[in-house]
């Protein structure tokens, strides 16, 4: 059976992603109005400032630099008010714009940079100290820092703006649909292709004011938050980290009335006394994804701040929203509707027969947001979308009969802790490394707090000690800070694994309830 959208499909116009936001009625509607205000200092950029910035990074660009269709650019930076006009201005220029998770660490950021083949690399200050280790294959004047002034060296990105008058790349209606605008990688290993139409097909209504809280490497903040807001001529608030106290003190100054979060911080405005200091009556809608929010929470957010609490899902691999849930929704835990021009099919995980209403399986998905593949990984692609060009999930799902569905868990090995992707076999790849450890393997554990927390399953070699705080102080010492294991190491004697030599996750999943169950007796 094919689940469809309740809404009807729209057009998706045949224009690249800035040219698509900057001709927006309200975008131009709002020219003078702020677009980006920080948070902490109040300085602002317009929309119009920041329409002209963009077009003047892709003339430095493409005047400078020479760069072109094919050509990628690694940026990487917490949130800013000049991140918006990189991302636009790179587009612009004909690039494709590779994002990197501002906590990586020297070797994950080499990763990326070698595996997307970037040859410019744009990143913040406090980056740019972080990955010096990663800098050497990225060429010195190719390298800019997000700054008004030179840093240890590196020019300021201010340096690239231009007033020149140069040809900027066109791209025809064909290219649209295959040219990739963005490569982000969801687990720091492997990178989806978002094209050009996928990410026009993706935007919301308008609001008042919004804030951007959420991490724009990431393509829930990226598409939900900054692309929308951009488009929709709305203002966005721009948080550089996340601090509780200060969230609360922004909602309250700003008279915020849009707040796209994570379950975490949903938990948190339930529940935490400090919530009650603030007026936070500006909150008119809570939009909530990357893990699914319990109906206790939507109930203790609801009756706390009087606000509507609406869930999305989506992955990054289909730029990211599948879903957005309504203030109708009969399901108060659902994850809402399919999005307009969205098809889904729900099979059967053994025999892959389609299912229909009311029954559990892997949801599979197809439209004009899924990505285009796996960059430079023809098998994982393969893998994943099938011949009628439908995305396996991944996740077991339940369409209902008023068409709203609910995602029940996961398939895949894939561990998500905050929203953000953890590849189990990258950090077992590390613990191997550690001399003392013979085997090892790493399972999500479920965690209240932030859906899933990686937990190190160890065989040590014959005749070592090791302790937990060993291992942790290693891994912590060679990934980012959300691949930490937050879940512990527990020490076994075999890890499970088929005789193909394939771990069995399942089988070490359910000792691993066995284990926690006993640890709370």
């Amino acid at each position: 059976m094919i689940f469809k959208s309740p809404f009807p499909d729209i057009q998706i116009p045949e224009v690249d992603i800035p040219q698509f936001i900057f001709t927006s009625n309200r975008f131009v509607a709002n020219l003078d109005a702020p677009a980006l205000i920080d948070a902490v200092t109040g300085k602002s950029v317009s929309f119009n400032s920041l329409r002209e910035t963009s077009y003047k990074f892709a003339r430095g660009l493409v005047g400078t630099l020479g760069i072109g269709k094919g050509d990628v650019i690694a940026v990487m930076s917490s949130n800013n008010l000049d991140y918006s006009s990189v991302l636009f201005g790179s587009l612009l220029a004909g690039a494709c714009v590779t994002t990197i998770n501002p906590s990586y660490v020297s070797e994950e950021v080499l990763f990326q940079l070698q595996d997307s083949k970037a040859s410019v690399f744009i990143m913040d200050e406090t980056c740019l100290k972080s990955s010096k280790d990663a800098l050497s294959g990225i060429s010195p004047d190719r390298m800019f820092v997000l700054s008004d002034n030179t840093v240890e060296g590196v020019s300021s990105f201010r340096c690239l703006l231009s007033d020149t008058e140069v040809a900027l790349p066109s791209f025809t209606a064909e290219e649209l649909s295959c040219s990739p605008a963005y490569l982000a990688y969801s687990s720091g290993t492997t990178g989806q292709s978002k094209i050009h139409e996928t990410l026009v097909v993706a935007r919301t209504g308008a609001d008042e004011v919004w804030l951007g809280l959420l991490p724009f490497f990431h393509v829930y903040a990226l598409t939900t938050s900054l692309h929308s807001a951009v488009y929709e001529g709305i203002p966005i608030i721009v948080m550089t980290s996340f601090d509780f106290a200060l969230l609360l003190k922004t909602i309250q100054t700003y008279k915020v009335s849009t707040v796209h979060i994570v379950p975490p911080i949903a938990l948190a405005l339930a529940y935490h006394p400090a919530v009650d200091m603030f007026d936070l009556s500006s909150v008119k809608y809570i939009t909530s994804a990357a893990s699914p929010l319990s109906k206790d929470i939507i109930e203790a957010l609801i009756n706390r701040l009087h606000t509507y609490v609406i869930q999305g899902y989506g992955l990054t691999e289909t730029s990211p929203a599948i879903s957005l849930g309504t203030a109708s929704m009969t399901i108060r835990d659902s994850h809402g509707y399919f999005l307009s021009n969205i098809e889904a099919r729900v099979i059967d995980t053994e025999t892959g027969k389609e299912l229909g209403v009311g029954e559990q399986g892997e949801l599979c998905v197809r439209g004009p947001n899924v990505m285009k593949g796996y960059f430079n990984n023809h098998e994982a692609t393969a893998a994943s979308i099938d011949s009628d060009g439908y995305f396996h999930t991944g996740d077991v799902a339940i369409v209902h009969e008023s068409g709203e569905f609910t995602v029940m868990n996961r398939i895949k090995e894939l561990i998500k802790y905050m929203g953000i992707q953890v590849a189990p076999a990258e950090l077992e790849e590390k613990l191997l490394q550690y001399p003392k450890i013979a085997d090892a393997a790493v399972i999500g554990r479920p965690d209240e707090l932030s859906g899933e927390v990686p937990v190190a399953y160890v065989v040590l070699k014959p005749g070592v000690t090791c302790t937990e705080d060993e291992i942790k102080s290693f891994i912590a010492k060679n990934v980012a800070s959300h691949k930490l294991l937050r879940g512990g190491v527990v020490f076994i004697e075999k890890i499970p694994r088929a005789p193909t030599g394939k771990c069995l996750r399942r089988i070490l999943q359910q000792q691993d309830l066995e284990y926690m169950a006993k640890a709370e007796e």
